[in-house]
């Protein structure tokens, strides 16, 4: 699949099919309605001048990203694939508007307003996940945007975007409402492919190897493929599925299901993270100390809206799997669900009820770990809509009771201190049934910052 704005490379092609691959996991685990890869540009990049649609490409006059376009019930969602920047360097403005990324996608979403459209790539993006998606969320206009930039380097980065896409300001905070960042190294690929398929073929591997061969034969064509056309080819290929009442491997199962943390975004590429003390606490709290009542642990993690609460627990949840804990990873925000039926659904619980799971693995490990991301971003403060705070909260509570289980909860500190609902989970409130531990989140400290830039000098770019 060709890159646009230049030109492709052998690792560059490789990545996209891999990701192909992944949305064809989707597709056979019944997360996605269809996948096409490649569709073809339709739209001038001249402002001025009307959509250009070739008649004779039924179906393709909406597509004008050249990677991947998946199918729901809910509409389409576009990808624009990158394996990684030059030198594999993050990802800045002038990097972006040189290889015609935030032009692309821009195109695309002037298209269909909404719908999402998705930028992937190895190299980090902090001004696509940072300046652009955290700052327009919640926000109503250009104005509350711009009160949390910096006056130097962040403005400075907005008003030249505007002035490369040929927008207003709302426009922009539009735009940015509707495109996501995924930071996505190619060995997580390659494991949310195999987590997606584990219980659903019987040899992992060589389900994807004939994927591999599918999604690069259906680029070149430009083909929709479905889940009956793709499963008809993978059984042709001698690929067997697996029957549903074969027993399941719960551990895995949770993980698998732990999508939505697993790909959150890091600003920081995975060879040069900053690890915190709060990391290693959190860690450290989860893994080695056992509750004594006989109830589930509640470990509540708070902090200023930034402060890396989600990185932490991303890889909280990675260490704690390479501990061999079982473990289940959601981020919240993008699980806004109001029963344990539909999550189950969402998460692809095979059927189950994640409190059945859960309770099925204490039997089994006697230990078990459960993570919620970003509870505040369903908080009063964020959402007009309370009803999956309160089923997350009415879960939380029902789970309390579980002897063995760690629950882990992030939240911002002013939600925690002032939300109805969240505040039952603030460790200083004594009137609340749940018994909670706190561990702050206050970012990085100045010799943190200055031993990262002396690391990762040669590969940092501000």
């Amino acid at each position: 699949m060709a890159l646009p704005g230049g030109p492709s490379t052998i690792f560059g092609v490789d990545y996209e099919i891999h990701f192909m691959v992944y949305q064809l996991t989707r597709l056979i685990s019944g997360q996605i309605d269809a996948v096409r890869a490649q569709a073809k540009q339709v739209l001038s990049l001249s402002r001025d001048r009307p959509v250009s649609i070739d008649s004779s490409m039924e179906g393709l006059q909406e597509n004008f990203v050249d990677d991947l376009v998946i199918f729901t019930s809910q509409g389409q969602e576009y990808f624009n694939c990158k394996f990684q920047n030059t030198a594999a360097k993050p990802w800045i403005v002038a990097d972006l508007k040189s290889r015609g990324i935030l032009l692309d996608l821009f195109s695309q979403w002037k298209l269909r307003q909404e719908e999402k459209v998705h930028f992937v790539s190895a190299s980090s993006c902090s001004f696509i996940a940072s300046i652009m998606e955290q700052n327009a969320n919640g926000a109503e206009g250009e104005e509350e945007v711009l009160v949390h930039l910096n006056e130097k380097t962040d403005k400075k980065e907005w008003e030249a975007v505007k002035t490369h896409l040929k927008c207003t300001g709302d426009q922009l905070v539009l735009f940015s409402k509707h495109l996501r960042f995924q930071h996505l190294s190619f060995d997580t690929l390659k494991e949310l492919s195999k987590s997606e398929l584990r219980f659903l073929v019987a040899d992992v591997d060589k389900a994807i190897d004939k994927l591999l061969a599918i999604a690069k034969n259906s680029a070149k064509i430009r083909e929709k493929l479905t889940f009956p056309l793709v499963k008809n080819r993978l059984q042709i290929e001698g690929v067997i599925f697996e029957k549903e009442d074969l027993g399941l491997d719960l551990p895995a199962l949770m993980f698998s299901a732990s999508t939505s943390l697993l790909v959150a975004t890091d600003c920081f590429d995975s060879g040069g993270r900053i690890e915190t003390k709060e990391e290693e606490r959190v860690f450290h709290r989860i893994a080695t100390k056992q509750d004594k009542r006989h109830q589930a642990q509640i470990l509540v993690v708070k902090g200023e809206k930034g402060c890396g609460k989600t990185s932490v627990l991303r890889q909280t949840l990675l260490k704690i799997k390479n501990e061999n804990i079982p473990v289940l990873g959601l981020k919240t925000d993008q699980l806004a669900v109001t029963s344990e039926d539909e999550l189950s659904q969402r998460i692809k619980l095979k059927g189950n009820s994640l409190s059945s799971v859960l309770k099925k693995v204490l039997q089994q490990n006697q230990k078990a770990v459960l993570i919620l991301d970003q509870l505040d971003a369903l908080s009063l403060s964020s959402s007009t809509n309370r009803e999956a705070l309160n089923f997350y909260y009415r879960l939380i509570y029902e789970l309390s009771e579980y002897s063995g289980l760690s629950i882990i909860i992030s939240s911002r500190t002013f939600d925690l201190q002032y939300d109805p609902v969240l505040c039952n989970l603030n460790s200083s409130n004594r009137s609340s049934n749940l018994i909670t531990e706190e561990i702050e989140i206050f970012g990085f400290s100045t010799d943190q910052v200055n031993k990262y830039i002396q690391e990762n000098g040669p590969n940092l770019y501000i």
